[in-house]
């Protein structure tokens, strides 16, 4: 199933950490689906009037009833990692209790405006790294003009323009991209362009 980030939160919402992000994320994304009228007839393309009507209404939605372990093995994390980040963003007041107890997590619409890319599990991919991983893969989808494989996932980008657009330092994006490079999940082509490897 599908796992979305949203991208306002590259620059955005610093205060809390990458696990904490990616599971601000899913709960929203999850718990947006419950509320079907947000949804056109084929159920997965967004209706921005409808999307619109509901962050005129709400700050917070009830979040979708799903379980720990079933977040954790959805987000490739621990049990336990839910938890801590669950309280912590509950502390931080991204995640509220109603007065019957239940979960409501927070939502704007900002969050909403520059939409989202699909994080893209990798065995040994986590957190901050994951993020930057599965940012690449969508940014090199988006880029690509021709339709030949080799070039899907390549993109021609400087590390100052990364760290612009993820809302970091240059020394932070050398260090991801170090990072990739020895997992093999990224290379330097001739031609200075960044290949992603899936």
């Amino acid at each position: 199933m599908k796992i979305v980030y949203y991208r306002t939160l590259l620059k955005k919402a610093k205060n809390i950490t990458p696990d904490e992000r990616i599971l601000y994320s899913f709960l929203v994304s999850k718990s947006i689906t419950e509320y079907h009228e947000v949804f056109d007839k084929d159920g997965c393309t967004v209706n921005q009037d409808a999307l619109s009507e509901l962050l005129n209404q709400k700050s917070r939605i009830e979040v979708r009833k799903i379980n720990n372990t079933q977040i954790a093995k959805e987000l490739g994390i621990t049990r336990r990692s839910v938890i801590n980040a669950t309280h912590s963003l509950i502390e931080k007041r991204f995640i509220s209790l109603d007065c019957y107890g239940e979960k409501c997590v927070f939502i704007s619409k900002e969050l909403f405006e520059q939409g989202y890319f699909e994080l893209i599990k990798k065995e040994k991919l986590k957190g901050e790294l994951l993020i930057f991983y599965s940012y690449l893969i969508d940014k090199s989808k988006r880029y690509c003009y021709c339709k030949k494989k080799e070039c899907d996932y390549c993109l021609d980008t400087h590390r100052y323009k990364l760290a612009e657009e993820f809302g970091t330092t240059e020394d932070a994006i050398k260090k991801h991209l170090q990072r990739l490079y020895r997992l093999g999940l990224a290379e330097r082509l001739e031609n200075g362009k960044l290949k992603i490897n899936q």
